[in-house]
């Protein structure tokens, strides 16, 4: 994934996709990658249609003209500013169909987005962002703020724990000679029961021992650690968590350990997949302040 890529990169002329822009020419200068940057130019009719004074404007080619070549230009000013060389594509059209045909045709191995456009939605997580991490056939890494490579943080399932991820996660932390943990967490089955009348008498037969428990935690590190290179020095975290959702507690690990860059699945096998995040995906997009990388 690492080896010279090709780095879609979209901007939307927002802050968030101003991270973006930044990441990818991080990324560019450890990888050697081959950057491109898309801006998809849209003419508000959508919702509300133009006036006669301005329908004639808008049929008019030169207008489409004029807009692309204003956004082409604010697109160079936004890439000249965080440093970013690659290829400009500006176009008119549907913002996710033109991404995906741009995935498609240039062979893109990561897309790179901000978490949230310019507009002013209420929702935490953009519309877009949320469609491409669901449906785009190639990883998608989501910008929420400047992005850091500082402290790494490989997030998987310990019932399932996927080598991509590890194996993404231990490059990544080669690359920018950052620190690296990888954190899995077993939900505590006894806290989805208790208090439910009946089913009160089933959490004793769900229960461990906590010599029971610490087994399952040792077998998970040991097979957490044979999947990591010989020399790999990251840190390994398994807990038992009483979240009934397990991204909170997840976030309170990577908060605590000032991660600010973390890779994750978007969802679990069996989901009815590329349709739908994950819920525990979704959840960490909404609370994880850093940059996470979507497998």
């Amino acid at each position: 994934m690492w080896a010279e890529p090709n780095i879609l990169v979209c901007s939307d002329f927002s802050l968030y996709s101003d991270f973006a822009l930044k990441a990818a020419e991080e990324l560019r200068v450890k990888t050697r990658a081959t950057v491109h940057v898309l801006h998809v130019a849209e003419v508000p009719i959508q919702w509300q249609s133009p006036s006669v004074d301005f329908l004639p404007h808008y049929m008019d080619e030169k207008f489409d003209v004029e807009v692309l070549k204003v956004s082409e230009k604010e697109l160079e000013n936004r890439m000249a500013k965080v440093g970013l060389s690659g290829e400009v594509h500006v176009t008119m059209g549907m913002v996710y169909a033109s991404i995906q045909e741009m995935i498609k045709d240039k062979h893109i191995d990561l897309l790179i987005m901000g978490h949230k456009g310019i507009t002013n939605t209420p929702f935490h997580l953009g519309s877009l962002a949320e469609k491409m991490v669901a449906a785009s056939p190639v990883p998608v890494l989501v910008t929420k703020r400047p992005v850091s490579f500082e402290r790494i943080a490989g997030l998987i399932d310990p019932t399932n724990p996927l080598e991509e991820i590890i194996q993404v996660s231990h490059e990544l932390a080669r690359l920018f000679s950052s620190k690296l943990e990888i954190v899995a967490l077993f939900k505590d089955v006894m806290t989805h029961f208790l208090g439910l009348g009946k089913l009160s008498f089933s959490t004793r037969l769900l229960s461990l021992s906590e010599e029971q428990k610490e087994e399952v935690l040792h077998n998970t590190r040991s097979l957490i650690k044979n999947l990591l290179p010989a020399d790999s020095h990251a840190q390994i975290k398994v807990e038992i968590t009483i979240e009934k959702q397990l991204a909170y507690h997840l976030n309170s690990i990577l908060e605590g350990d000032h991660t600010s860059f973390a890779v994750m699945k978007r969802h679990h096998a069996g989901s009815l997949e590329k349709l739908l995040i994950g819920q525990e995906t979704r959840r960490m997009l909404e609370l994880f302040e850093g940059s996470l990388l979507i497998l």
